[in-house]
């Protein structure tokens, strides 16, 4: 899982010009799978990617979309129908579609590139796990706290505080 730093970041879209390379071995902000969010009104910039949160998993009607061992999200190509719901369905907008479904699979090509350390890896399954309920929303507690994290980092009400419990 990729953890941003939102504070040390410049935006300088290194990131975004590595996870391109990575991928289709050209420069180019279309092709990464992070993206960089600007809210120039607080002068912030955020780069984006998958926070785990299940949606798209849930939303699957194929169960193309699976967890791996280490917590990350897994794509079975061969099930994938191009339905589109796991794309309708993510709350911060990270899968594209090309062929088939294109997330970040947390390579760690961003974070290398990055020399501010604004973006770091997380393994998933060192994480402490939260219990698995999920709100009204399609939440989990887990997401929930990155939300909230990102919410006070950035001053946007992602999730109330009240909202949130901290697990571990």
């Amino acid at each position: 899982m990729i953890v941003v730093d939102v504070k040390k970041c410049s935006g300088c879209a290194m990131c975004e010009m590595a996870c391109s390379f990575e991928r289709g071995k050209i420069y180019s902000h279309s092709m990464s799978v992070i993206k960089l969010a600007k809210e120039e009104a607080l002068g912030l910039d955020c780069p984006v990617t998958c926070i785990i949160c299940c949606r798209c998993v849930d939303a699957c009607p194929e169960e193309a979309r699976s967890f791996t061992s280490d917590g990350l999200i897994n794509l079975d190509s061969e099930k994938c129908t191009g339905c589109m719901s796991c794309q309708e369905a993510c709350p911060v907008g990270v899968i594209e579609f090309e062929e088939e479904p294109v997330f970040c699979t947390s390579c760690g090509k961003c974070v290398e590139a990055c020399n501010l350390d604004a973006l770091s890896l997380a393994d998933c399954s060192e994480l402490p796990k939260p219990p698995a309920e999920k709100d009204v929303n399609g939440l989990t507690p887990a997401a929930k706290r990155y939300l909230w994290a990102l919410g006070r980092a950035t001053g946007l009400p992602w999730v109330k505080e009240e909202d949130v419990r901290i697990y571990g």
